[in-house]
């Protein structure tokens, strides 16, 4: 039987076609929001019929493609190996479909939703008004190992993007693992050892980042603020490191997102394709500077000239790729005279310190686990130098308080943290850190202390020092 993917067809099984328990046997579903195809067993394709219906008030489908208005579309294949016997456009067995922006692919050995109601994660990162196809791989130990993230690896195609997913050993329950995922790479929120982590976030920011990266500016607010409401949950300066950027710039995504050295294949192909949704959202110039910083940001000057002059001279992202052209320039003629300077003097405070916030820098945006543990690993040596010559020096005492806290190694990276206290004892933000910390260690009096001075160094902290303080009351 040939199934296509017209209202005719749809009412027609419908009406007259009862849910088969063979896996060989494609049948169709059908809600307002979406059309489901699979081969998959009756059980599970009802389930996945109650999972999407459960999400359907968040389908983007206010955001259509303009060359697909049609509902969206799920093709659930039960047996991935028939997946790579697959035409692009046909599916054997005589089921065909048309390949368009709103057509999702899952592949997978153990298809069941379970559990369900965390399953629902997956269909949210589904759903985003980007033009890439999803083929998603595994087991459904997808849903319940801890920070395990849906994506592991991009393997890119002429026109779609596939992800697939693997469980492998290093998913581990083991709070000193980082894995390193998509998730991870874009927002480092997924990490085992994150204290700030929250089961199942990573899907729904997966999710509102695509709509973001689209330019669709309802998913930018609706990131920020989600965001924004998990802050309360640790200190916001630990959730802003943990984001590795300030809250007030997470509606730049976009850029974040192409910062990445690993997703550097495809950021360059989402741009290239300029789809008819990126071309409404974005001007030739935007493209172009998006793309030359990419270039600029992993240290291909010379190709990012090519899209620097396609740029209007004079327009302001010109003036800003020029000006970020100076700023690397003058930053790789720095870290030389640092490495130059430190040759002939080992004491040279300064030049330890550019060269571990070189370091440092290099690690947050390396995708790479060994590169970023290298990275964090010299930061470290360096910093840990240039306090020894000067243990006043601030600057290091934050670098090595996020650096080994990104290791896991809380207790050295509180050393630091009480370091720059006993430094700037009226600043507000490291009272915060402070109480914070003194509530994981149980020691309630000291919390107290330094979330009721924060309150009064910056009134803006009091709503989130006294919810604190009412944990400490509850702890007592």
């Amino acid at each position: 039987m040939k199934i296509r993917l017209s209202l005719v067809n749809l009412l027609f099984v419908l009406l007259t076609y009862t849910l088969p328990t063979s896996a060989s046997t494609w049948v169709e579903y059908s809600t307002p929001h979406f059309q489901l195809y699979t081969n998959a067993s009756t059980a599970v394709a009802e389930d996945w019929v109650t999972t999407l219906d459960a999400f359907a008030n968040l389908i983007p489908a206010a955001h259509p493609s303009p060359a697909s208005p049609s509902p969206y579309k799920v093709i659930v294949i039960s047996d991935y190996g028939l997946y790579h016997t697959l035409k692009p456009n046909n599916f054997s067995s005589g089921f065909t479909y048309t390949q368009d922006d709103n057509t999702y692919l899952i592949v997978g050995r153990q298809l069941r939703p379970y559990p369900p109601e965390q399953h629902k994660r997956l269909i949210l990162s589904l759903f985003n008004p980007s033009y890439m196809h999803w083929t998603l791989t595994g087991y459904p130990a997808w849903f319940h190992l801890g920070a395990a993230s849906l994506f592991t690896n991009i393997e890119l195609h002429d026109d779609k993007a596939i992800i697939n997913t693997n469980i492998t050993g290093r998913f581990t329950s083991d709070p000193a693992v980082k894995p390193m995922d998509l998730h991870d790479l874009m927002f480092n929120l997924s990490a085992l050892n994150n204290p700030i982590y929250r089961p199942n976030a990573n899907a729904y920011v997966h999710y509102l980042l695509f709509g973001s990266v689209n330019g669709y500016p309802d998913y930018r607010t609706k990131l920020a603020n989600y965001l924004s409401s998990a802050a309360p949950q640790s200190s916001r300066e630990d959730f802003e490191q943990a984001m590795g950027q300030p809250l007030a710039t997470l509606q730049t995504s976009y850029e974040r997102y192409l910062q990445e050295p690993n997703l550097k294949a495809v950021a360059i192909h989402l741009i290239n394709k300029t789809t008819s949704i990126h071309q409404r959202q974005l001007g030739n110039d935007e493209l172009n500077y998006l793309m030359a910083r990419l270039l600029i940001d992993h240290g291909q000057y010379d190709y990012a000239r090519k899209y620097f002059k396609k740029i209007s001279k004079g327009s302001p992202q010109s003036i800003q790729l020029q000006h970020r052209y100076q700023q690397y320039e003058a930053s790789r003629q720095a870290l030389k005279a640092a490495e130059k300077s430190l040759k002939q003097n080992d004491d040279d405070e300064h030049s330890l310190a550019l060269i571990a916030n070189h370091y440092w820098e290099t690690a947050k945006k390396t995708s790479r686990w060994n590169d970023k543990k290298s990275n964090t690993s010299s930061a470290i040596d360096y910093a840990e130098r240039a306090l020894a010559i000067n243990p006043d020096n601030k600057e290091m005492h934050i670098l090595l308080r996020f650096a080994y806290q990104s290791q896991g190694n809380r207790e050295q990276a509180f050393v630091h943290i009480k370091e720059y206290y006993r430094l700037e004892p009226d600043n507000a933000a490291i009272n915060t850190v402070m109480g914070t910390r003194f509530i994981e260690k149980k020691d309630y009096a000291s919390a107290r202390l330094h979330l009721n001075r924060a309150c009064e160094l910056d009134s803006k902290l009091c709503e989130f020092t006294q919810a604190r303080l009412k944990e400490v009351e509850q702890s007592e």
